[in-house]
């Protein structure tokens, strides 16, 4: 596999991964309701560089448990094939609940760009699933004789992907005549990810 291929490959399904509601996309949205754009745009920038270090952790761990213990490829392909076929699975069933999950969070009614990228950094880390998402995204998608400089164009990725679809969202969500909207449409987009991830799932183990 080419080193453009493992990138295209591992930037698609790490889109649908962060385009699927989760903790990231309720602290956007909630933030969306009391705070101006620039300051959602800076809760998104946490995000993000959370991401990229979820996805650091998964690439360079995995590489060197791949050069210690080969054996562990196929099962960890596996395994992670077997994760997203579930995390998909999971998004085919849930129903986004946007006004619920804002409550939940509570968040202040003032807030400087400052408080609001470290709200982006705690909400990431509360969510050490996303550890478990990389690892089984690059398992199956990036070799393990992956050389040094595409793993951290991976991470660039993945990094990239975060800030574009996340500071899109805030974008959005910023506007008032999406917010009226976007719970609908995320619901759907919540379901077309969870058939692709199934679909990625499979493709992989074949």
């Amino acid at each position: 596999m080419s080193e453009f291929s493992v990138l295209t490959s591992a930037m698609w399904i790490c889109l649908f991964g962060v385009m699927s509601p989760g903790p990231s996309f309720v602290a956007i949205t909630s933030k969306s309701l009391i705070a101006r754009r620039k300051q959602v745009l800076w809760l998104t920038l946490g995000i993000a560089l959370i991401n990229a270090l979820w996805a650091a952790c998964a690439l360079f761990g995995l590489k060197t448990l791949m050069m210690q213990f080969p054996w562990l490829l196929n099962v960890v392909q596996f395994g992670g094939a077997g994760y997203l076929a579930w995390f998909g699975i999971r998004l085919l069933r849930v129903k986004v609940s946007t006004s619920a999950a804002s409550a939940n969070l509570q968040p202040p009614t003032i807030a400087h760009r400052w408080s609001c990228f470290k709200e982006g950094v705690f909400a990431n880390l509360s969510n050490p699933k996303s550890l478990l998402f990389y690892t089984s995204v690059f398992s199956v998608s990036v070799p393990h004789t992956t050389s040094q400089t595409l793993l951290f164009e991976l991470v660039a990725v993945v990094f990239a992907v975060s800030i574009t679809w996340y500071g899109s969202l805030a974008i959005l969500l910023t506007t008032s005549a999406i917010q009226r909207q976007f719970t609908k449409v995320q619901n759907l987009i919540s379901k077309a990810c969870g058939s692709l991830l199934i679909l990625f799932a499979g493709l992989q183990i074949l």
